[in-house]
């Protein structure tokens, strides 16, 4: 028994796969919030407004090179707005324009009314830290508060300024956080990370199963083989259709998502599927087996990457693996579909096509390689 190789090699495949599949949780382990993108926008003409944007603009520094959040300044609402729509940042703080007004008031008039600052939360850009800036900036904008009654209380002590019972109250919690999501994935949570495991294996399901097609058959003219892979070529079209639009389907029955427009997100799926059966087809026409399973360890590397913001990973991963994943358009692209209201042709739709065409060009530059001109001419 113990003579068979297949033996060994279920030893070595056991070493070596719980080795790589450690390494893929390195990312998890080393998550870290890098310099998130925020925005502040500050409307209020009085000194304290600007007093809170250099406070906040200053938070959360530490002895790091690289701060938790890049506060950016927004001249206006609406620009912020526009901001968020084309996924600039994650969230934001907007001081009103009666921000110094009211505050200068809590303590002399019976009718005032805490100082309301809005945050922004772009739900949509990553949910997961979504729900802990929603808490982080409430926390930092309740601690500015905090700072402002020890300075108005300082004051009035150093003038000797008595004030009501009431006044001490409204003193006591100066700013009020009024948090509104913006492109929340409500119904629609984690939809665009659902698709990638079934689109991904489908796609690589396929194009094995059209490489072992080819293979059965023996061609004695680069022509022929050429035709036949253009044949090839037009059934992935069609069966990357079908697994989009099946996938869709299934995951809205199963998983009870609503698509707004369930065509367009089928017909990105399935764009997206011809793409990856290019690239695998490409791939396994040269290495064959080994080709799949290039591709399966992708698959459980890429997985942690995707789901994570890009400013939690370490900077190697953000900088030279996740912008060359060739699964991060579907990602992209389906965030852009299903919550900012992108169309079928968008900046993940380019870079899709391009997946295509360099898959495209490495599957037909594979039938002038030098084993398959030897092997036609030995059959001639």
């Amino acid at each position: 028994m113990f003579k068979n190789k297949f033996f060994g090699f279920a030893i070595i495949a056991g070493i070596i796969l719980t080795f790589v599949l450690a390494l893929a949780q390195i990312p998890v382990k080393q998550a870290k919030l890098q310099e998130v993108p925020l925005a502040i926008v500050n409307e209020d003409q009085g000194q304290l407004g600007q007093k809170v944007v250099d406070k906040v603009t200053e938070h959360d520094k530490s002895s790091d090179k690289r701060a938790a959040f890049k506060w950016s300044k927004v001249s206006s609402t609406t620009t912020l707005k526009s901001d968020m729509n084309h996924q600039h940042y994650y969230g934001a703080i907007v001081i009103p324009k009666d921000f110094s007004k009211k505050i200068g008031t809590l303590a002399t008039s019976n009718t005032a009314q805490p100082a309301q600052v809005k945050i922004y939360i772009n739900e949509a850009k990553n949910s997961t830290l979504a729900t802990s800036l929603k808490s982080g900036l409430t926390a930092m904008v309740g601690g500015i508060g905090q700072g402002i009654q020890g300075q108005i209380v300082g004051q009035l002590a150093q003038h000797h300024v008595s004030v009501s019972a009431s006044a001490v109250t409204r003193l006591s919690n100066p700013i009020v956080a009024d948090v509104e999501t913006v492109h929340s994935t409500k119904g629609l949570t984690a939809a665009n990370t659902v698709f990638f495991q079934p689109i991904w294996l489908a796609s690589l399901v396929v194009s094995l199963l059209l490489f072992y097609a080819g293979k059965e058959i023996k061609f004695t003219k680069r022509t022929t083989r050429f035709g036949f892979k253009f044949i090839q070529v037009a059934v992935a079209a069609g069966l990357a259709l079908m697994i989009g639009f099946a996938t869709t389907w299934y995951l809205g029955a199963i998983l009870n998502y609503h698509f707004d427009n369930f065509g367009l997100v089928g017909m990105f799926v399935s764009l997206t599927s011809f793409a990856f059966i290019m690239l695998f087809s490409g791939v396994i026409a040269w290495l064959e087996f080994p080709g799949l399973i290039v591709f399966v360890l992708l698959l459980f590397f890429s997985a942690p990457l995707l789901t994570m913001a890009p400013e939690m990973l370490p900077n190697f991963y953000q900088n030279w693996v996740l912008p060359w994943l060739p699964m991060k358009p579907l990602f992209d692209g389906l965030k852009s579909i299903l919550y900012y209201g992108a169309g079928l042709w968008n900046s993940s739709t380019q870079t899709l096509v391009t997946v295509m065409i360099i898959g495209g060009v490495i599957f037909f530059a594979e039938s002038l390689s030098s084993r398959n001109v030897k092997l036609e001419t030995a059959k001639n």
